[in-house]
C-alpha cells in the first residue's frame, strides 16, 4: 500500500493484492479514520469507508488540511475461502495531508502600552489549532487611518513565533 497527500484536502492510496488473491473479483473495503487535526491534540474522531472498491487506485476526499489519517485497506474474502479459514490480511498506514491558507484569524489581537506618541507596539496569538491549516511562517497586517484625510497604509510582513510588533508611528 502507498499513500501520498494530494492536495490539502485529498490523499490517494494505491495497492496491489497479493499473487494469490489476485485471481478473485473481489475488492477492497478502504477504511480511513482521522487522527490528529491539524496541529489539535490527538482525539478520537470517527471512521469512514468505501467499500467494495474495485479500483488498485482511490482519491479520498474532503479530508481535513494539515491532518494526519489512518488508512486501512482489507481484501475482501470469497466466502468459500473465509469458510476455509483463510482471510487476507489486512494493511494500515498513515498519511499527513497537505498545508492550506489558514481559514482563521489570529487570537486575542491587543495592542501594548508604548510611551509616547510616536511609536505602537501590538501582539497576537496564533489561530485556533484546527484553524491553522499548517505552519505559519509569516503574518501580514495592514495600517490604515481611521480618518479620511490618512492616506497612508503600510503591509508588513513578521514571522513567528514572537507574534509581536512594533513600528514608529507616522
Amino acid at each position: 500500500m502507498e499513500l501520498r497527500p494530494v492536495d490539502p484536502d485529498k490523499a490517494e492510496v494505491t495497492w496491489e493484492l497479493p499473487d494469490e488473491d489476485r485471481k478473485y473479483p473481489y475488492g477492497v473495503d478502504i477504511q480511513y479514520q482521522l487522527v490528529q487535526r491539524g496541529t489539535c491534540p490527538s482525539a478520537h474522531f470517527e471512521p469512514s469507508s468505501e467499500c467494495n472498491v474495485q479500483e488498485r487506485r482511490k482519491t479520498l476526499k474532503d479530508l481535513e488540511p494539515y491532518s494526519k489519517y489512518e488508512v486501512t485497506i482489507k481484501p475482501r474474502t470469497p466466502p468459500y475461502l473465509v469458510q476455509a479459514g483463510r482471510l487476507a490480511p489486512k494493511k494500515v498506514d498513515t498519511v499527513r495531508t497537505g498545508e492550506a491558507e489558514p481559514t482563521g484569524p489570529p487570537n486575542n489581537v491587543r495592542l501594548l502600552e508604548t510611551p509616547g506618541r510616536d511609536f505602537l507596539s501590538f501582539t497576537w496569538d496564533l489561530p485556533d489549532c484546527d484553524k491553522q491549516n499548517g505552519q505559519i511562517t509569516q503574518y501580514e497586517y495592514l495600517f490604515t487611518g481611521l480618518d479620511d484625510w490618512v492616506k497612508v497604509s503600510l503591509s508588513v510582513l513578521s514571522s513567528p513565533p514572537t507574534n509581536t510588533h512594533s513600528r514608529q508611528a507616522f
